[in-house]
């Protein structure tokens, strides 16, 4: 949503195109608003608490995944600037990483395995549903 509100205000005319990108689905439209936009990741609201429990995962040496229905470019900048992730999976140019397409890719990433997953909005129920321990971000 951040994106978005960004392009508005940077390209006000690109409202226009906003009905179009979104008939041609989720994932083309994220890609386009960050095509048509530059983030500054530095100042993102990133919650401490969620970030305190990423290092105490990692601390305990578990393996830690930044799966997020952002667009990919997006979350490769944030990966980047926090340090802390293993891996990132997010949405691209085939799919939009949301609710069970997310969860059908963690589970291939943790076959077998039982994982804790942070997350923000009612697309993460399917998620909750399967995951070990519900936290909210």
């Amino acid at each position: 949503m951040g994106s978005l509100l960004i392009l508005l205000k940077e390209k006000p005319l690109h409202f226009l195109y906003v009905p179009g990108w979104i008939l041609k689905g989720k994932h083309y439209f994220k890609k386009r608003v960050t095509d048509n936009t530059e983030l500054e990741i530095t100042v993102l609201p990133f919650r401490k608490s969620v970030i305190d429990y990423i290092h105490e995962a990692r601390n305990q040496n578990r393996r830690v995944i930044l799966a997020t229905a952002t667009d990919e470019r997006i979350a490769v900048k944030v990966a980047d600037f926090n340090g802390i992730f293993d891996e990132v999976i997010a949405t691209n140019e085939k799919i939009n990483l949301s609710g069970e397409h997310k969860l059908e890719r963690i589970k291939e990433l943790t076959p077998n395995q039982e994982f804790d997953y942070i997350g923000n909005g009612s697309a993460d129920f399917p998620i909750w549903r399967r995951q070990c321990e519900f936290i909210s971000g």
